[in-house]
């Protein structure tokens, strides 16, 4: 089950580089934002890339998932936005599915064309079931997900991306982190709605605990 995405006529899609408080930016470790509010308006697209100049002018991180969705725009279209956003983006968040509708092509081959263009400091490839990849410059990782009864996958992938980022603001190593955010997106699937599922970190450490038992 998953739940449709209003966005074009949205308030959300209204937003302009005016709404921004730079203030509040300049004081953000990591700022993260996707393809879905690239997708919506102009101008939303035109605030997501000027609140990531704002962050990383002032030290901070930005981070972005492409979450193409076909029906906000075509992949003609959503490219050369995509791109630019992920050119500024230290951290990229992509699917396989992202790889396949925009690109058609393998994930090691998405990688090696985002480093083409870009220099991010992670490009994490999330399969689902089939746990992550994740790519440092230098070497890539594959963590191993979780099997567990999906019930909604509503809300996953951004619980993965936030649960990856905390694990990196922690310091931790990337191995934990793909352990850890594999199974935040997990347990996410196992209820109804984007939020209401979402663990919290008491649960996530449980669930590892019992799988390693």
């Amino acid at each position: 089950m998953t739940s449709p995405i209003l966005g074009g006529g949205s308030a959300a899609s209204h937003y302009s580089p005016l709404d921004l408080n730079p203030e509040y930016l300049s004081s953000l470790k990591v700022f993260h934002s996707s393809g879905i509010s690239m997708a919506i308006s102009e101008s939303c697209r035109e605030t997501v890339l000027k609140a990531a100049d704002i962050v990383k002018e002032h030290g901070g991180l930005f981070s972005f998932d492409v979450n193409f969705r076909p029906k906000l725009w075509s992949p003609q279209h959503a490219r050369p936005f995509i791109e630019e956003a992920m050119r500024r983006a230290d951290i990229i968040f992509v699917s396989r599915e992202d790889i396949d509708l925009l690109y058609n092509e393998s994930a090691d081959k998405m990688i090696e064309r985002i480093y083409g263009f870009a220099k991010p400091i992670f490009v994490v490839v999330k399969m689902g079931g089939e746990g992550c990849i994740i790519f440092d410059g230098k070497r890539k990782i594959h963590v191993p997900g979780f099997r567990v009864n999906v019930v909604d996958t509503t809300g996953a992938g951004d619980a993965f991306d936030g649960a990856f980022i905390v694990g990196l603001l922690e310091k931790k190593p990337l191995e934990e982190i793909g352990v850890f955010a594999n199974a935040v997106g997990a347990l996410t699937t196992t209820g109804l709605g984007a939020v209401a599922p979402i663990p919290r970190r008491r649960d996530v450490e449980d669930f590892l605990r019992e799988i390693r038992l």
